[in-house]
């Protein structure tokens, strides 16, 4: 599974558009929420999130879920509300899925923290652009690696 993450994840870094990734961390933890409109894909949410960021300031962070498809909520970093936390506006949500990718606009927003600091959980929320709510709730059990 793991090398599966890793494969999607670099063809998704590939499709991005010119920029070079940075950084590529890997994360374990608990799916707290995962909700997409009506849909709560909760217990489908796997064990596993990832979170790329790229040198032109875009990141995002990959949802794996049970059946090896991947939703990632991606944006633009913004200025860190606090010292320990940070910040990216949502532009567009991207699922993957048996080698099919597809994009889709989106307003909304990330908000994650230092986990030195104690700060473990990711929260994203926003609308997608037909009207469709989304929040996923993510907390690492332990250090990201990568």
């Amino acid at each position: 599974m793991q090398l599966k993450l890793f494969l999607v994840a670099t063809a998704l870094a590939l499709s991005a558009p010119s920029a070079e990734a940075q950084q590529m961390a890997f994360g374990k933890g608990v799916c707290e929420k995962f909700v997409l409109g009506r849909n709560n894909m909760t217990k489908e949410c796997d064990t596993k999130l990832m979170n790329s960021t790229y040198d032109n300031g875009r990141t995002g962070f990959y949802f794996v879920f049970k059946r090896g498809s991947i939703i990632t909520f991606s944006g633009m970093d913004r200025p860190n509300p606090t010292p320990d936390t940070d910040l990216f506006a949502i532009d567009k949500v991207i699922f993957s899925a048996g080698g099919a990718t597809k994009e889709f606009a989106a307003t909304g927003s990330c908000r994650y923290g230092n986990y030195k600091a104690g700060h473990k959980r990711i929260r994203c929320k926003g609308t997608s652009d037909d009207g469709q709510p989304f929040e996923a709730v993510f907390r690492l059990t332990a250090p990201p690696e990568g």
